[in-house]
């Protein structure tokens, strides 16, 4: 299945998208008090969900791919950075269960409500903490992005700059 970590940096955009569009939709339904809002801002979060853990599933088979080509003596044309992975993976790992803890506290409120009918006295403390906690996903997936972009931008990784170096092999085949 590693050839899915070619899609990792086309994935990746999707819960960068939504779990920032939630975060401002669930802080906005807080301020304007907006029930329409709340639920436009749950369905992001489940969409984001489902969509970082695609991210996380290709990013996992994208640095499996480099530790095999690492393991088998592969020679790359610059070295795989595989402490700072690291961190983005761990970053992203964190990111992806935070906005999932969310998801099931935001299911388990929305359940509470309904079984409850304690709306208006349990919305004036459940969704502002909701808000906040959403807004702190938000550095976590700042940081997940940040060694992300380090990764490419400082690295190579993803790039011509990172790859098997296939010249080595044609030029020994050749002599």
């Amino acid at each position: 299945m590693e050839f899915l970590a070619q899609f990792h940096p086309k994935i990746v955009h999707f819960p960068i998208a939504l779990f920032i569009t939630y975060a401002f939709l669930e802080a906005t339904a807080v301020v304007w008090k907006k029930d329409f809002i709340r639920n436009a801002a749950f369905l992001l979060l489940g969409l984001g969900v489902l969509s970082a853990l695609a991210a996380l599933f290709t990013g996992n088979q994208a640095a499996s791919m480099a530790e095999k080509w690492d393991e088998a003596g592969v020679k790359v044309i610059s070295a795989i950075p595989f402490q700072v992975m690291r961190h983005h993976e761990e970053w992203a790992t964190i990111t992806t269960w935070w906005f999932t803890g969310l998801l099931i506290l935001r299911v388990l409120v929305y359940l509470y409500i309904q079984r409850k009918n304690r709306y208006p006295q349990f919305k004036v403390f459940a969704f502002p903490i909701i808000a906040i906690l959403a807004l702190v996903g938000c550095y976590f997936l700042f940081e997940t992005g940040e060694h992300g972009g380090h990764l490419v931008y400082k690295k190579g990784v993803g790039t011509e700059l990172i790859r098997p170096d296939t010249t080595s092999a044609v030029k020994e085949h050749e002599e």
